[in-house]
């Protein structure tokens, strides 16, 4: 998110999940919404819902999967007229406590070799799970984050066309304009040209 305060907050504590996991459910307000359009550059939402299912994982880590449901209303980028949608996902993501940081091995030194997490490594090549952050999670800031990967970025009314506002596209290049075909004619005509006898004039 771009600002200090979050759109759409709902932080939940989960360092204590029991084992059969917590379900919450979400629902924007009118204020949060409009926050929410206004980060994510949209015309309005009128409608941001979520179910999120928490579950605890190997390692206190914590494996969340949610549903969410957001009314929308975008700019068509051909009419520019407002667009509504409607966006509906599913996604699952991972916690976990942060751990601390590889220590830098300096030149010369034999790097050590147990990257087991009780000892604080990392391994660069394991994918990084999102942190839980003072024991909480915000689901809230983790729906808005889904959304904005969920929207088109280049929305388009549906029949909507360029050439309907009288936009002409270039036309392809012919075959014999394209890079390859002059390329090509460069190379054929190199031999004949080393081939004359006949110089230029030089202008002095």
């Amino acid at each position: 998110m771009t600002g200090a305060k979050l759109p759409f907050s709902f932080p939940v504590e989960v360092l204590q999940l029991p084992a059969g996991g917590r379900v919450y459910t979400l629902r924007a307000d009118d204020q949060e919404r409009a926050d929410v359009a206004a980060e994510l550059e949209l015309v309005a939402v009128g409608r941001l819902i979520a179910t999120v299912t928490l579950m605890p994982a190997t390692g206190g880590g914590v494996e969340a999967r949610a549903r969410f449901e957001a009314d929308i209303t975008q700019t068509c980028v051909v009419t520019l007229q407002p667009l509504a949608t409607t966006v509906n996902e599913e996604v699952i993501r991972h916690f976990t406590v942060p751990r601390r940081k590889a220590p830098t091995v300096s030149a010369g030194a034999k790097a050590p070799t147990d990257m087991d997490t009780s000892d604080g490594w990392i391994d660069p090549n394991e994918e990084v799970p999102d942190p839980i952050v003072d024991g909480c999670i915000d689901l809230g800031a983790m729906v808005v984050e889904e959304l904005s990967l969920a929207i088109d970025p280049y929305p388009r009314a549906p029949g909507a066309s360029f050439s309907d506002l009288g936009v002409s596209v270039s036309p392809p290049l012919p075959q014999s304009s394209s890079p390859f075909a002059a390329l090509a004619g460069f190379r054929t005509a190199e031999p004949a040209q080393r081939r004359s006898k006949t110089r230029p004039k030089v202008r002095r």
